[in-house]
């Protein structure tokens, strides 16, 4: 995630990851939707996708859902007050759990994104990773 490196347990580090997913999905979906509620749309990679391979695009969307889903849950419980350090502290299994659900959705999505890309024959792309995102396991150590 984007924000990671920028503002990492900082008070908006929930709004940052939620919105980075967002932003992937929107791309993805070729939408966006306004605060006032409008809606701006165009092309979508889905679509380009949808004709090559309709089963990745299918499942990719699926877990975008999945993980705007998931941090949406840890950014909720951010805003009721268990700041994100919280969540990292020893023995709050609520907290080890929202974490663990907004790292493992976009870990399983990024795979459907490498074959989103090589499905219709472009060339793999290369990811960068993260201590967290690379071995999520040493967070709760």
């Amino acid at each position: 995630m984007a924000g990671e490196a920028q503002d990492c347990f900082s008070d908006t580090t929930h709004k940052s990851h939620y919105n980075d997913e967002r932003g992937i999905r929107n791309i993805y979906l070729g939408r966006y939707t306004r605060i006032d509620g409008s809606t701006v749309s165009g092309s979508a990679l889905v679509d380009f996708l949808a004709v090559t391979d309709l089963a990745i695009a299918a499942r990719l969307t699926a877990e975008l859902k999945t993980s705007v889903t998931a941090l949406g849950a840890m950014k909720s419980a951010a805003e009721a007050g268990m700041a994100h350090d919280q969540m990292l502290a020893p023995g709050n299994a609520e907290g080890e759990a929202l974490i663990t659900d907004a790292i493992d959705a976009p870990v399983a999505q990024t795979a459907s994104i490498d074959r989103a890309v090589t499905a219709p024959g472009l060339s793999k792309v290369g990811l960068n990773g993260s201590d967290s995102l690379d071995n999520p396991s040493a967070i709760f150590k």
